[in-house]
């Protein structure tokens, strides 16, 4: 229809190395700042993340003021992206807004949190299918960052979590 903006749809991948795919199709998403950038605001949740804390989380060394020029520049070319709503500047940082659907590892927490009301099939079927998308160590490439190693270790706990609640499930259903 003319005159009806498209709405793109991003998805952002994090149980394992960092991946974006929008529409589909895959976003080569570029050097360690611009990834640095899109895994720091996927693991604030939907919530601000304030231009000290993002600096500080991509370069440790590095003065926020210094680094506020470089920011503008690094959430325009991703808004290229995803589009202009999704990534945006409020308050004294960025937010990069996402349904939990498109965040892997968000999904993966709605499946855990929601698997012990399921019948035992479905729990398995389902724990199956979400712990199938992980492709290694969440947030990977971000170890030698506090927030990162926090992430993995409450995201590490969850995965175990959801093994047990498999197994039980197995269990149930009489498999070994």
């Amino acid at each position: 229809m003319p005159g009806t903006a498209s709405r793109t749809t991003a998805e952002v991948g994090v149980l394992g190395s960092l991946q974006m795919r929008v529409d589909g199709a895959p976003v080569a998403l570029g050097g360690a700042a611009r990834r640095g950038f899109i895994a720091r605001l996927v693991a604030a949740n939907n919530e601000i993340v304030s231009l000290d804390e993002l600096t500080e989380s991509i370069w440790p060394n590095r003065e926020a003021v210094s680094a506020v020029g470089t920011m503008r520049n690094l959430a325009s070319q991703l808004r290229r992206h995803v589009g202009q709503d999704t990534i945006r500047f409020e308050g004294n940082g960025y937010l990069l807004e996402l349904d939990d659907q498109a965040v892997d590892v968000r999904n993966f927490e709605r499946v855990i949190s929601t698997s012990s009301a399921l019948a035992p099939l479905e729990r398995k079927t389902k724990l199956d299918a979400v712990l199938a998308t992980w492709r290694g160590p969440a947030y990977v490439e971000f170890v030698d960052f506090e927030w990162a190693r926090n992430e993995q270790d409450r995201i590490r706990a969850l995965k175990a979590n959801g093994v047990h609640a498999r197994i039980d499930a197995c269990l149930v259903l009489g498999e070994n």
